[in-house]
């Protein structure tokens, strides 16, 4: 069996004050990895730019007294 590289993943679209907390929430870093690499892959394939894509954002009515 040949053990190769995994691919490089461009993680940029994970720069965001969101991804900070899922980075923390994770404490393994080979856990994180391959988390992270589900996440870009997802993104990519539904057609966000960035994890905070504004126009793809769910607006929650705001609640007034």
């Amino acid at each position: 069996m040949v053990l190769t590289r995994p691919k490089k993943v461009d993680r940029s679209i994970l720069e965001c004050e969101s991804a900070e907390l899922f980075r923390a929430a994770i404490k393994s870093r080979f856990t994180r990895d391959g988390y992270e690499r589900r996440l870009v892959h997802f993104l990519n394939w539904y057609g966000m730019d960035t994890l905070h894509s504004s126009s793809r954002r769910r607006r929650i009515p705001s609640r007034r007294n």
